[in-house]
């Protein structure tokens, strides 16, 4: 199958990365990881990215501040955040600086 697409998965558990590369396998999307926003950066320069999936509560790196700058950058890419922070008003706030089309609670179901 050709996969035309590309998926970015960024978060510092490799276990999670791990896991959302098994649970996207077979989909029409060419899966791409990063342990770090630093190494997400470098993969969007070098790559076409068509969604990005990030944690928010990363080391180095927040995914807030990671989104921000992706938005700038690479606007076209469409943004989901992923994370176990329960601040809402905090990740409204994310949401609408950074574009961010949906939010992905940790942890999710799989289906």
């Amino acid at each position: 199958m050709l996969k035309n697409r590309a998926v970015l998965f960024v978060d510092d558990d490799n276990s999670v990365l791990s896991t959302l590369t098994r649970l996207f396998y077979r989909e029409e999307y060419q899966v791409v990881v990063a342990n770090s926003a630093v190494a997400a950066l470098s993969v969007l320069s070098k790559q076409k990215i068509d969604l990005l999936v990030s944690n928010q509560l990363m080391p180095g790196m927040s995914g807030a501040e990671f989104l921000q700058q992706v938005d700038h950058q690479f606007p076209e890419i469409v943004k989901i955040l992923m994370t176990g922070y329960a601040d809402i008003e905090s990740l409204l706030d994310i949401i609408d600086q950074c574009n961010v089309i949906n939010l992905l609670p940790k942890p999710w179901k799989n289906e």
